[in-house]
């Protein structure tokens, strides 16, 4: 090999080694390193067990099972020709959404959410119950004041 051979060598590979781990991609690909002596569907039922009881344990701590301070409610919520539903899962009672704090941010949070129209989804949030007037009749009707959103998932029941 002569000297000449020998320099355009190592400047390929120079360049090849600042070139390792560039992509067009602009976010970094995460890489997993492989487990010893698992098939990769093993490893892909391992994978989603790990994710399903993350996923799980996310899921309870956003709403919790568990007895609750008095002004959290947990409950069905669903949002449809205009009109925002809750089911309370402590009494099955139903309740309009008063259409005031933070209404706007339930109902695009809902609509990011669903898979269909009028969908139940469970959700926890700070507020009360409390007297107003029916935007489409006169009478006062019991409904929920929300004030805060804790959470929300593509669940439909209170189980």
């Amino acid at each position: 090999m002569t000297i000449k051979t020998t320099l355009k060598s190592a400047l390929v590979l120079a360049t090849m080694a600042a070139m390792v781990g560039c992509t067009d991609d602009p976010k970094p690909k995460k890489s997993t390193p492989a487990k010893k002596d698992t098939t990769s569907q093993q490893q892909a039922q391992t994978d989603d067990s790990a994710d399903d009881m993350g996923e799980e344990a996310t899921l309870q701590e956003l709403i919790p099972m568990e007895s609750q301070p008095k002004d959290t409610k947990r409950g069905l919520y669903s949002y449809y020709a205009d009109a925002a539903l809750f089911t309370d899962c402590a009494t099955n009672t139903k309740y309009p959404v008063a259409q005031e704090a933070i209404a706007a941010e339930l109902k695009s949070t809902y609509l990011a959410l669903r898979e269909k129209p009028a969908q139940k989804m469970l959700i926890a949030v700070k507020g009360e119950f409390d007297e107003r007037s029916s935007p489409d009749t006169d009478e006062d009707l019991t409904m929920l004041i929300p004030s805060e959103l804790i959470g929300m998932i593509n669940k439909d029941s209170c189980q």
